[in-house]
């Protein structure tokens, strides 16, 4: 038996299925036709960055939502900027107040539900700032409280040098930034670990297994002294071709009280928490770190410290 022959579809069927067709590329040109009206504007943005230039703190930290619409970043230099995967899980404990700088006309950007992920453990302050298509919203953590002493924060009161075999190079504080010559700097930088930004000491070991030391010599210490340190950026990732691992350690009034190692291909930063509760708290200690490693290639580091 032959196969029948397709019938043509019904005047009614065809005609639903062309004003789908119609109805589609309407939404599509509409869609379009008011993208560039939606789109926030650079000099919104910029004036949301000015406000938080105006009213900016000890503590504050900027962020943006969506993550991935960076362009507030670079008009606020300065003011640390969080710019997480994830926001709702960045480390917001060195954060006193967050500036949100929300863009929700863009597309795909998802901004009220990564708002309440991001800010679930904030509290508002203020009223919200509205630049055209631009947002500015200020949070408090009430989970923030001061360090005794920040190291990262208080780096023009250290002393930096190089241990050339028991022969000791200074390096010239300028500012804030320790200048080693040849060496390179030590300085309060903002460096990607793991693909999020941490406030830390860039502190970039020499090689040669000569130890980079950056010795606080009045540090104030309560009953525990955290520490933060790793390979930054890509070269976290990077391993083998004679590439060798990173040593820190931590030294507190000439005794040996933590130490971190960092093994080629680390990524994540490594973190130590040390008893200090035992020290006294009414006069300064000598807190002396050290980073040393046998090949300086790939080899970007920072560490960061503070004392509760």
């Amino acid at each position: 038996m032959a196969d029948p022959t397709p019938q043509p579809k019904s005047s009614p069927l065809l005609a639903i299925e062309l004003g789908l067709v119609v109805l589609a590329a309407l939404g599509s040109l509409a869609y379009d036709l008011t993208l560039p009206g939606r789109l926030p504007h650079v000099r919104d943005q910029q004036a949301a960055a000015d406000a938080i230039l105006a009213n900016v703190a000890t503590g504050d930290a900027v962020a943006v939502l969506p993550t991935w619409a960076e362009r507030v970043r670079g008009m606020v230099p300065g003011v640390p900027f969080i710019s997480a995967p994830d926001l709702a899980t960045a480390d917001l404990s060195r954060v006193k107040r967050l500036w949100l700088v929300e863009l929700p006309s863009l597309p795909r950007g998802e901004v009220p539900n990564r708002e309440r992920e991001a800010t679930a453990r904030l509290k508002e302050d203020g009223a919200v700032q509205s630049f055209g298509n631009v947002l500015l919203k200020r949070y408090v953590n009430p989970d923030f409280h001061e360090p005794l002493f920040d190291f990262t924060r208080d780096l023009g009161r250290a002393h930096v040098w190089i241990d050339l075999q028991g022969r000791q190079m200074d390096c010239t504080l300028d500012g804030t930034t320790h200048r080693c010559g040849r060496a390179g700097n030590v300085a309060h930088e903002v460096r990607e670990i793991d693909f999020a930004p941490y406030d830390c000491v860039g502190a970039n070991p020499v090689g040669h297994n000569y130890p980079l030391i950056v010795d606080y010599p009045e540090a104030t210490l309560g009953s525990k002294l955290h520490v933060m340190a790793a390979v930054t950026g890509e070269m976290g990732w990077r391993h083998g071709e004679g590439r060798t691992p990173v040593d820190f350690t931590v030294d507190i009034d000439g005794q040996r009280m933590g130490e971190i190692h960092i093994p080629v291909g680390t990524v994540p930063p490594q973190r130590s928490e040390i008893d200090t509760s035992k020290l006294d708290p009414k006069i300064p200690h000598d807190v002396r770190f050290s980073v040393v490693t046998e090949n300086p290639k790939d080899r970007e580091f920072c560490f960061d410290a503070s004392s509760d």
